[in-house]
């Protein structure tokens, strides 16, 4: 039941201004200090903290420079949707102190859930700008790297506060002035900047190698113990090199450190990948990882509450209307789109896949025909039973082949 407690709650988080008469407070509390949204008699937005008794007028952090943003639409559109009985929200007001020299970061933690009053068939296509933030995202990367968590959790910061005019955390559907790149000259292309671009975007954790602190005081310990892990991290690599793909991949299940440095490997390509492609390789080989599809995840179009009855009301995040729909969950599925900018290499990167994973089948993956969900989604779709297009997944085996669908041109090119 916890885990339909929590895939029944969206946390959507938004830059909010540093407030001095808060801050204090709220960083020596570690969950931050609650807060909720109020409307005053002419009609304006303040947000209410419990502790201490404060009320502060709503603005976006960005109100010292003259920002026309839609933080204020945000949170009054998710105001009407809490007084309609649409939907409840906790609030946390959280401030964080990044490092000694950047300054400190305020955020709103909005909890949301269905309420359970909700009227059956209400429509809330007017409040697409609030709803389209509870979409959950099955895509994203956990990183391991403690490095590269504050690299992302700062450029996210960045990005909210610079780049996207709702002000939302990690939202990248309202990017800020869409008119202004229009105006502006069209630039060069630079390709080392697209290079970094594309390294940038594609987000794919790396562990570290070895902990140096840990590692020496093993080592000078009188009864130390010697691991394969032990070796140099070149000569790991080396050894790596002289595998194939399928040693590479029964070795990537002996620990996490194996599988990390095997993921730039590819044996019999008699060339050196770009970082760029190393990233896309990496990203790819992740995507085909069969414990993908074992976690359940909440429905990314469908935010229901925690009740399993029949009658239980949902909120459709596509058709933005109030539903009845029991608890369901989403899982993710093996596989993806890779999408690149043309010459920057999707050839041989996706020759590397094929290498990286040659001699290997896929594995069968369990799939829940009744899923709760499925219904909604045919009736969403263009029928493709009646033209033969349609294949029953019991009949799917496994085969250790790669399809590739190319272009006629493309054909030509690989032809000696």
């Amino acid at each position: 039941m916890a885990g339909a407690a929590e895939a029944a709650v969206r946390i959507v988080e938004l830059l909010a201004p540093v407030y001095a008469d808060v801050y204090q407070l709220s960083t020596t509390n570690a969950v931050g200090v609650p807060v909720s949204l109020h409307r005053t008699a002419d009609d304006c937005l303040q947000l209410a903290f419990v502790r201490p008794n404060i009320c502060k007028t709503v603005t976006c952090v960005n109100v010292a420079s003259g920002c026309h943003c839609d933080f204020l639409r945000f949170l009054r559109s998710l105001l009407v949707l809490i007084e309609r009985q649409i939907i409840e929200v906790d609030a946390m007001y959280v401030v964080a102190s990044r490092s000694t020299d950047l300054l400190p970061v305020a955020t709103l933690q909005l909890h949301v859930r269905v309420h359970q009053e909700a009227k059956l068939g209400t429509s809330l296509k007017d409040f697409d700008f609030v709803l389209c933030h509870l979409q959950a995202t099955m895509l994203s990367i956990v990183l391991d790297n403690q490095k590269a968590k504050k690299e992302a959790i700062n450029s996210a910061l960045e990005d909210a506060r610079n780049n996207s005019s709702c002000h939302v955390i990690g939202c990248r559907l309202h990017p800020w002035n869409n008119a202004k790149p229009m105006m502006q000259p069209k630039q060069k292309l630079h390709l080392p900047d697209v290079f970094h671009s594309l390294t940038s975007q594609m987000q794919v954790g790396q562990m570290e190698i070895r902990d140096d602190f840990t590692y020496l005081a093993r080592m000078t310990h009188s009864k130390k113990q010697i691991f394969m892990t032990d070796l140099p991290a070149n000569v790991l690599q080396n050894i790596l090199c002289l595998m194939n793909a399928r040693d590479l991949s029964s070795l990537c299940g002996v620990c996490s450190l194996f599988q990390h440095m095997a993921y730039e490997v590819v044996p019999g390509l008699n060339l050196v990948l770009y970082e760029h492609q190393r990233r896309g390789l990496k990203w790819m080989l992740r995507r085909e990882t069969p414990s993908l599809t074992s976690i359940p995840q909440p429905h990314p179009f469908i935010l229901s509450s925690e009740s399993e009855s029949e009658s239980a009301v949902a909120i459709d995040l596509i058709q933005n209307r109030v539903i009845t729909h029991p608890h369901v969950t989403a899982s993710d599925a093996c596989g993806g789109m890779f999408c690149d900018e043309p010459g920057l290499g999707k050839t041989i990167t996706m020759l590397a896949l094929i290498l990286r994973t040659k001699g290997q089948t896929t594995d069968n993956t369990p799939v829940n025909t009744s899923d709760p969900g499925r219904d909604m989604t045919r009736s969403a779709l263009r029928s493709c039973g009646s033209r033969g297009r349609c294949v029953n997944v019991e009949d799917v085996v496994s085969s250790g082949a790669s399809l590739l669908v190319v272009p006629d041109p493309l054909v030509e090119h690989w032809k000696y």
